[in-house]
């Protein structure tokens, strides 16, 4: 295809994912976020920006800020530096960033939570979900997948109208409508 696209070298740890750095599978290398071009929120463009202001010496993605450059961010090139935000201060500080941006409140699981919602709704396999948020069985998924989509839901009336209408019989209508 030839589109630019990052790509993820290693996870940390999550409940979902136990292993360590040497632990990458091939799978988990592979996962990638490709560009949107023309996109103000283009992924790849936002993650570029983010990582041209940390320092060139950080080993993890999610570093403490520079008090100067919280002061005036346009005096200085670095904004972050090579110390690693802890979880419980990510945590914490998420929903911050969320309420300053002016954006709905989120947290870090709840972020996790929308893509998978988002990814279902949108018709991914339960595979290729599993792919992307590492759960190793379909189970896990149908916590965050419990109620139907705005589309599915529009399906769900259309068939229903069908077999009250009498427009089709009972098993045509069971046949999801796009």
């Amino acid at each position: 295809m030839g589109s630019e696209f990052l790509s993820i070298s290693h996870e940390t740890h999550q409940k979902n994912h136990q292993g360590g750095l040497d632990d990458a599978t091939e799978e988990t290398q592979d996962k990638r976020m490709y560009a949107v071009p023309n996109s103000p929120s283009c992924p790849l463009s936002t993650i570029k920006h983010f990582l041209s202001r940390c320092d060139p010496a950080a080993k993890s993605l999610f570093n403490q800020c520079c008090k100067e450059a919280l002061r005036c961010p346009s005096m200085y090139n670095t904004w972050y530096n090579v110390t690693p935000v802890k979880v419980k201060n990510f945590s914490a500080f998420m929903p911050d960033i969320c309420k300053n941006a002016g954006v709905k409140r989120y947290t870090g699981h709840s972020l996790r939570s929308t893509a998978i919602t988002a990814m279902s709704d949108a018709g991914l396999t339960d595979r290729s979900i599993m792919f992307m948020s590492d759960h190793k069985c379909e189970e896990s998924l149908k916590s965050y997948c419990r109620r139907p989509s705005t589309v599915q839901k529009h399906t769900i009336s259309s068939v229903l109208d069908k077999v009250a209408t009498g427009n089709s019989s009972t098993s045509e209508a069971l046949v999801p409508v796009a």
